[in-house]
């Protein structure tokens, strides 16, 4: 009789020399699968795996990824290690071969339409994590086992409402991997470049071949020697809307390729410049600045005068840097606003003015320099240009007085009052004037003041005025106090004739 003790000792037996043998084969599997001519899987990422869920996409989208790669029939790539509710997810799969079809993941919305073609087929997708989403996720394609490679990326500072702004895409069998070109409308919007190869004898260091600009996140590959495929992530900001550049991967050999480029909305904050208007005219005077910012999450905002070589920051609604307005030139000024968010993303917003600090021209026609006055305060005739007139006014002084500043909007008379109260001397008066730009300008005219002066004003005849046989008539208007005797002469003095009227020669 058999001691059922030693027969299940025996089966325990056979099941650990199984064992051992699996792990003989095993490890002879791992010692050709690791060998330099043998390598099954290349690793060709800038990052290692194993910190890849700690590297961020950028500062400002704060992002990391993963990448799942083998020889089967499904592959499983686990969700970037950060992801929060709310998140923007991008999924694509790069499967060896053009004959099988991927089967889509459960609850993700297709990115691109799938490419199957040049040795390679390619799927991608995209989702918005929710709040509880799992640890992986899975793609599937039916028949044979096929080598692959999967890469998931995480984005936050997205549009929710919009995040996918626009695609393109773009194969050959053959040359350098080409990202398309795609346009976009909005300042800073996230590029995303990927692609996938039908990798055969390609060399070890695409990754380092990609056009200067753009970042490369990662490249990976799965497979070698006949069989086997690549995938390539990159990223770049595109600062201002219009046509992206068109991004070249250099390559080596004949591989087939699929490559597309996606544009992301990101969240940016809303600027709405309220002041100054397009176009508006400023003076030597530095504008005052109304915007509105509307982001929930703002964080700096600023301005520049000069394209960005000078930057001033602000925390409320104010005036331009007056040390700044004062160093430009007359000429248009382009004032650009800009802000951010706690993502590091960035919008901005322009308005066009106009520097002009040419200030009014003045030219004092009467009372001519020296000229003196008795009691009567003088008149005056200033002629003064400027197309954006604003303000005119005029004010007495000398070295012990000062007078008010007295509007005025034609030519007349000093004020009585101001003259009355000066006593007999010198003074300057100081005609003054501004514009709405808020340039002012001045010219002034040195007067004396007599009381005891005599003053005479000939109204008639003028100067080098004409006359026949008749004798002129004459007008004069003779002020002063104190006044005896008024004579006039034609001839030097020579001969004198008093009169106490106006008359005639």
């Amino acid at each position: 009789m058999v001691n059922p003790l030693n027969k299940k000792s025996n089966k325990k037996n056979i099941f650990i020399i199984f064992l051992i043998i699996l792990s003989l084969i095993f490890g002879f599997l791992q010692v050709i699968n690791f060998s330099p001519m043998n390598q099954i899987f290349t690793d060709m990422n800038l990052f290692n795996d194993e910190n890849a869920n700690n590297i961020k996409i950028a500062t400002t989208i704060g992002s990391d990824w993963e990448i799942a790669r083998g020889n089967d029939n499904i592959a499983i790539i686990s969700k970037p290690n950060e992801t929060q509710e709310g998140d923007l997810l991008i999924f694509h799969t790069t499967i060896d071969g053009d004959g099988s079809s991927i089967i889509d993941p459960i609850g993700w919305t297709d990115l691109l339409p799938e490419n199957s073609s040049e040795g390679q087929t390619t799927a991608s997708w995209y989702k918005i994590a929710g709040s509880s989403e799992s640890l992986n996720y899975n793609v599937s394609w039916p028949g044979p086992s096929e080598y692959y490679v999967a890469g998931i990326i995480r984005i936050i500072g997205y549009d929710k409402t919009n995040p996918i702004l626009t695609t393109s895409s773009d194969s050959g069998p053959n040359g350098n991997i080409t990202n398309p070109s795609i346009t976009t409308i909005n300042n800073y919007t996230l590029i995303i470049g990927f692609h996938g190869l039908d990798r055969e004898d390609e060399g070890d260091a695409y990754g380092f071949s990609l056009d200067p600009g753009p970042t490369v996140l990662y490249t990976a590959t799965a497979g070698g020697g006949n069989s086997g495929c690549s995938v390539g992530m990159y990223y770049e900001i595109q600062t201002s809307q219009g046509s992206s550049p068109v991004r070249s991967w250099g390559i080596e050999g004949n591989e087939g390729w699929y490559a597309a480029t996606v544009a992301i909305n990101l969240k940016l904050p809303i600027i709405d410049i309220v002041s100054p208007v397009e176009n508006e005219i400023f003076g030597v005077i530095a504008p005052n600045f109304t915007v509105e910012i509307t982001d929930p999450n703002l964080n700096t905002m600023w301005y520049t005068l000069d394209g960005g070589i000078n930057n001033y920051t602000f925390t409320e609604n104010g005036t331009i840097n007056q040390v700044a307005w004062d160093l430009l030139p007359d000429g248009n000024v382009s004032v650009r606003f800009y802000a951010n968010n706690t993502f590091g993303n960035f919008n901005f917003k322009q308005v066009n003015v106009t520097k002009n600090s040419s200030a009014p021209i003045i030219d004092i026609v009467s009372p001519v320099a020296n000229e003196i006055f008795g009691i009567n305060p003088p008149s005056y005739i200033v002629e003064i240009t400027d197309p954006n007139l604003d303000t005119m006014w005029y004010s007495i002084y000398n070295g012990t007085y000062q007078s008010l500043n007295i509007t005025f909007i034609s030519n007349g008379t000093i004020d009585p009052t101001e003259w009355n109260a000066l006593y007999d001397g010198s003074y300057s008066i100081r005609f003054y004037a501004n514009n709405s730009l808020g340039n002012i300008n001045f010219e002034e005219v040195g007067v004396i003041k007599d009381i005891y002066a005599i003053i005479i004003n000939i109204t008639s005849p003028t100067l080098n005025e004409i006359y026949g046989v008749a004798a002129p008539n004459f007008t004069v208007e003779i002020t002063g106090t104190n006044i005896n005797t008024t004579w006039y002469t034609v001839d030097g003095g020579i001969n004198n004739y008093t009169f106490t009227e106006n008359g005639t020669i």
